[in-house]
């Protein structure tokens, strides 16, 4: 196991370029993407958004410990026409049911 301990993005960037699965985040607001099987915790207050959902996270044995990230799930829209552009993204934190944000860039038709 390998414990890694970081003060910022870059570092924890760096943490997990070179394979930490043991990582403790210090005081800081940070955005981790999906990992397999990485331990979080934590040294004074944090802010997390992990760029996929909760049950992905879970799945892959992402793990937080003291610490209450904010997920983020995105689901696909049928667009009203073939090139219409439409997203849709949803974050929830733990235990909220979470808010959705809708964008749409076509002729509004």
């Amino acid at each position: 196991m390998s414990l890694k301990i970081v003060y910022s993005s870059d570092e924890l960037r760096e943490a997990l370029d070179n394979g930490a699965d043991r990582i403790t985040l210090c005081a800081g607001i940070f955005e981790i993407p999906p990992l397999k099987n990485v331990v979080f915790d934590r040294i004074g207050p944090v802010k997390v958004r992990v760029l996929c959902s909760r049950e992905q996270a879970e799945r892959d044995g992402m793990v937080f410990c003291g610490i209450y990230p904010e997920y983020r799930d995105a689901y696909a829209l049928t667009a009203r026409e073939p090139m219409e552009v439409v997203s849709a993204a949803r974050s929830s934190s733990y235990g909220s049911g979470g808010s959705y944000a809708v964008s749409s860039f076509g002729s509004g038709a």
